[in-house]
């Protein structure tokens, strides 16, 4: 306990007001896990519908299907395809861990954190930077929209083409360069992960109790020889929001933070095995089951790199305490 407090510098005020948070994942989907399978099975059987449309034109065409169409078809269905099976998959896994949890809140009305989240009484590990499966989805929605535009490169390097159509052509290193910067992105994720493994959290107590000490070690060798680096522990309600208005209303899952203290670490930032410690307000407690969820998260920043590292962390009420 004295090393931890040693380790962290005084806590800054603490920041009780309301704010969105921008550029902040939310654990959440906004269609939920039903939603998801309907909306995968509708993608999923809309571009095999497609697929087979088009395979029988190019059967019954005199010439087959033009060459740019060749090109350009095939994969944005696969694309459709892959992201419906993709979606079915996040749906199932999503209502398996619902019905999980119902089962053990169930049978463990006093404990709720065994129904929350199959929690590791040792520790965690960082979230995906990606955001989980809505990251991935993301990415895969910008490579369906662009890729396919590469076929413009047939009309720049075919020689019978005017000048004219060429140039007009080369308009696909707009698309090209959204790619590039994905998977320059992409890249230097994965070179940070080789070089310096997952971030990660070892809890001191488990779970940890509101209106008492959070205490853990953190592991995150990327910030490893930094000043400035900083710990923030916060809770965050995710909410759902609609926009929009008729055929053009759109629903999203949006993090709002409730509640945040900061500390900094005096000096350069060991990397490994770091004591974290902070006192824990009264409430409220994490509710990872509640539809959108609310729960309390672990950010360790680096003063030098706008980089971050985030841990969702089990606080929650003592039972027989009422948050």
């Amino acid at each position: 306990m004295d090393s931890a407090r040693r380790t962290l510098a005084a806590a800054d005020a603490i920041d009780t007001s309301e704010k969105r948070l921008e550029n902040h994942g939310a654990l959440a989907q906004p269609f939920g896990g039903t939603g998801a399978i309907v909306l995968g099975i509708l993608l999923a059987g809309f571009g095999l519908f497609c697929a087979l449309a088009v395979s029988l034109v190019a059967l019954l065409a005199p010439h087959g299907l033009p060459r740019e169409q060749r090109w350009l078809i095939p994969p944005a269905l696969l694309f459709m395809v892959l992201i419906g099976i993709g979606l079915v998959r996040s749906g199932r896994a999503d209502l398996a861990r619902t019905a999980r949890g119902r089962e053990l809140a169930a049978r463990h009305p006093d404990q709720p954190w065994f129904a929350d989240r199959p929690w590791d009484p040792e520790g965690t590990f960082a979230e995906s930077a990606w955001g989980g499966g809505a990251g991935v989805f993301v990415l895969l929605f910008i490579l369906l929209v662009m890729a396919p535009f590469n076929v413009l490169w047939l009309a720049v390097l075919d020689p019978h083409q005017d000048d004219r159509t060429r140039l007009l052509a080369l308009m696909v290193l707009i698309p090209d360069f959204f790619i590039y910067l994905l998977i320059r992105g992409v890249t230097s994720l994965v070179k940070d992960r080789v070089r310096f493994g997952r971030p990660r959290l070892r809890f001191e107590l488990f779970p940890f109790f509101l209106g008492e000490t959070f205490e853990a070690r953190v592991t995150a060798r990327m910030f490893a020889g930094q000043e400035g680096v900083v710990a923030m522990l916060r809770f965050i309600e995710e909410r759902t929001m609609v926009g929009g208005s008729g055929k053009s209303r759109t629903v999203s899952v949006v993090p709002y933070q409730l509640y945040r203290i900061r500390q900094a670490f005096p000096g350069t930032f060991a990397g490994e095995d770091v004591p974290v410690t902070f006192a824990l307000p009264l409430q409220p407690a994490t509710e990872l089951l509640r539809d959108p969820p609310r729960y309390w998260e672990l950010e360790i920043a680096g003063g030098a790199a706008t980089s971050a590292v985030r841990f969702t962390v089990p606080v929650y009420a003592r039972p027989g305490v009422v948050p």
